[in-house]
């Protein structure tokens, strides 16, 4: 089995170091890098494999960042954790193709409901 691929990006001190003794202690966790902040991420040459993008979401440029990266490795995903541990976002572009078969005015309008409302990444307001 393939080890998860993990960036670390901008976690201050504690949060950094707590989360790098969990990843480490995890046997199907590989960390790639750990970066300064999203930028250093993105000009790393050559740029990491990354499964999964671990960073601070203090950054008010974050979400754009967070969808930029994805953008280019839309496979991966970002995980936003908050310094004080209350609001942590996983941010993910997942392609998804579900079978509808034939379906009514209604359940189209219902899939369409169910397709918006089940979004699996969110961001921190």
């Amino acid at each position: 089995m393939r080890s998860i691929k993990v960036a670390m990006v901008g976690l201050p001190g504690m949060l950094h170091e707590i989360l790098l003794k969990v990843f480490s202690n995890a046997s199907d966790i590989e960390i790639v890098g750990q970066f300064h902040n999203f930028s250093d991420l993105q000009n790393a040459k050559p740029l990491p494999i990354v499964d999964v993008v671990v960073l601070n979401d203090q950054d008010a440029q974050l979400d754009a960042l967070s969808l930029e990266f994805l953008e280019h490795q839309p496979r991966s995903a970002v995980v936003q954790i908050s310094a004080h541990g209350r609001n942590n976002y996983l941010v993910q572009l997942l392609p998804k193709r579900k079978s509808l078969g034939e379906v009514s005015p209604r359940e189209l309008l219902t899939a369409i409901r169910r397709a918006i409302g089940n979004r699996t990444w969110s961001f921190s307001q």
